[in-house]
């Protein structure tokens, strides 16, 4: 067996093996055509993570770069699919709100199914907006708020609360998609945005308002 090194990552080859007699006479040679491996993938991430839509980008620092597709295996708790991209960026659609997700992208050389090992990202899509913000019962020094959020992951979520006045911005917590706020000062205009976050409590969907005065 014999090693050949110094060769071009994803790049086509052929080999030719020829048996050599003492007096220096040839054989016929035996001929194999492959391609090599293409170097790891780099820097993969995310440019954009909406709520069904993620952009990822990535590098490969090859010479043999624009001869290379990508495979990107897109994983979650209940399925695999596989998207491809002829150029080092892709737009993945049709992801589930509020849901984890593995992105793994591998490059290919053209004609070949000779993968370099994938690099992966990890990451939760974005809650669904909030929506119907109301106010159960508004009171001197307390709100009671409740809300809805239409995803199939929501029982995930947590919520965060912001509570705005003239004079401060407070944030307050919840489970549920309800919450009673306390402390608040008599006959005073207040702004409550509701958000819901992933189940990394991090990724936050778009926000819902209401603006009410507390009684007198």
């Amino acid at each position: 067996m014999a090693e050949v090194t110094g060769l071009i990552p994803g790049t086509s080859y052929n080999f030719k093996v020829f048996a050599v007699a003492p007096n220096n006479t040839e054989g016929e040679g035996a001929s194999i055509s492959l391609y090599t491996k293409p170097s790891p993938v780099l820097d993969l991430k995310a440019e954009y993570v909406g709520v069904t839509t993620v952009n990822l980008t990535w590098t490969v620092n090859d010479t043999a770069l624009t001869a290379y597709t990508y495979r990107i295996e897109v994983r979650n708790a209940n399925s695999i699919n596989n998207e491809t991209s002829n150029i080092n960026k892709i737009e993945i659609t049709g992801l589930i709100p509020g849901t984890s997700y593995n992105f793994k992208v591998f490059a290919t050389p053209v004609n070949s199914t000779t993968e370099e090992e994938g690099l992966s990202l990890s990451l939760y899509t974005k809650p669904s907006p909030v929506l119907h913000v109301m106010a159960e019962y508004v009171g001197v020094t307390s709100v009671n708020l409740s809300w809805t959020v239409n995803d199939t992951a929501s029982n995930s979520y947590t919520y965060r609360i912001e509570v705005r006045n003239e004079a401060s911005v407070n944030n307050e917590t919840s489970n549920i998609t309800e919450t009673e706020i306390t402390g608040l000062t008599p006959g005073m205009p207040y702004n409550f945005t509701v958000f819901a976050v992933a189940a990394d409590g991090e990724t936050e969907g778009e926000g819902a308002s209401i603006s009410l005065y507390t009684s007198k």
